[in-house]
């Protein structure tokens, strides 16, 4: 009776685990089922994913054959072309093939988003930076190390003739210019029409000035049939105004007398 009572147990046991066993193998269908699903997808994103890859490789081929060397998030279409400085006249040209010239002498090229970074020199290698902006409504180029900027050939007339109006009214709107290199009280007044007045202790000069470039003045000065001629440059480092003579050593400030 108790072999009996025994062998009923194991059954029942074994009958219990049927449904287990009949879940479970569904679990492992469904997760196959899952995976199979998931391969699938990730096979259509990598097709996909070539099919983009393609399709920039072209691009970038119909960009090299215009004349555009294309990276991603460069500007390198709009750097090609000749660039002047509106101050000095300066000039960059930018080449296919990330070459170039400064002011006739061979120069190389990168793009790194809007910054032009350009390598001249043989042996003793100098390296410089621009910043492309646009924020004026056309296209220039800044260097970081100098409070002047570039722009394209096309628009150096107009920009140039602009950037001299601002210069002459930073010069005439100030009330007098002060050396701060000079112990006796020595004064400049700019005039429209290119006169100015040069004044020390106990003596008033008249003097003519012209700007030669965007931000160089040229001072004549008439002494007793005597002349003599200087340069100054007209800084403006976020709205504060100096002026600077050629050879660095001698500055003007603003000043209300």
């Amino acid at each position: 009776m108790k072999r009996l009572l025994s062998i009923f147990v194991v059954l029942v046991m074994l009958v219990s685990l049927f449904p287990a066993a009949r879940a479970e193998e569904e679990s492992i269908d469904n997760l196959k089922q899952r995976i199979a699903e998931l391969e699938e997808q990730l096979a259509e994103k990598d097709a996909l994913i070539v099919s983009l890859q393609e399709e920039n490789n072209e691009l970038r081929q119909e960009l090299q054959k215009i004349g555009v060397n294309h990276n991603e998030g460069d500007s390198s279409g709009e750097i090609i072309g000749k660039w002047i400085n509106v101050n000095d006249e300066d000039e960059y040209l930018f080449q296919d093939g990330q070459s170039g010239t400064h002011n006739g002498i061979s120069i190389t090229y990168q793009i790194d988003e809007n910054k032009v970074i350009i390598t001249e020199g043989v042996g003793s290698v100098q390296t410089r930076t621009l910043q492309l902006d646009n924020n004026d409504g056309y296209l220039r180029l800044i260097p970081e190390d100098m409070n002047t900027f570039f722009v394209k050939e096309d628009n150096f007339d107009e920009i140039s003739s602009l950037v001299k109006k601002e210069t002459a009214t930073i010069l005439v709107s100030q009330n007098l210019w002060k050396c701060t290199s000079t112990a006796v009280l020595t004064v400049y007044k700019f005039y429209d029409g290119g006169l100015a007045a040069l004044a020390i202790p106990g003596e008033t000069m008249m003097l003519s000035w012209e700007l030669i470039d965007g931000n160089t003045a040229r001072l004549e000065l008439d002494r007793n049939g005597e002349k003599s001629v200087s340069y100054v440059d007209v800084v403006n480092e976020n709205g504060k105004y100096s002026l600077i003579s050629n050879d660095g050593t001698v500055s003007w400030v603003p000043y209300d007398g």
